[in-house]
């Protein structure tokens, strides 16, 4: 086998490896998607008390939990916008130094606000 042959090899192996690998991305992505699917099914059925299996209630129950900790969170960012902004850093120019010599110069700017 000459030294061509065995770089073209390497490279069909190195695409075969990375189909393989991009494949096997896609259908994790897709069985992902069909559980989150899934566990939207059994939510709904517990929400609406259709659910028969009594072993999948407690992770609905923490679901269902998480759901009214998200809506209390969400209340309270309108809230937090309500109260006074805070002060705004002066925008304009920094004022000139004295033309002459004489006297003490101007305090540095403050710092920027965190």
């Amino acid at each position: 086998m000459g030294f061509f042959d065995k770089i073209q090899e390497t490279i069909t192996t190195a695409a075969d490896q990375t189909k393989a690998k991009v494949q096997e991305t896609q259908l994790g992505r897709e069985r992902k998607q069909k559980l989150e699917a899934l566990g939207e099914q059994v939510y709904n059925l517990y929400r609406s008390g259709q659910l028969s299996h009594q072993e999948l209630v407690p992770a609905c129950q923490d679901i269902e939990e998480l759901d009214g900790r998200i809506a209390a969170a969400g209340q309270q960012v309108p809230a937090a916008g309500q109260q006074a902004p805070p002060a705004a850093a002066p925008t304009g120019p920094a004022p000139a130094p004295p033309a002459s010599g004489g006297g003490t110069p101007p305090p540095p700017p403050p710092p920027p606000p965190a």
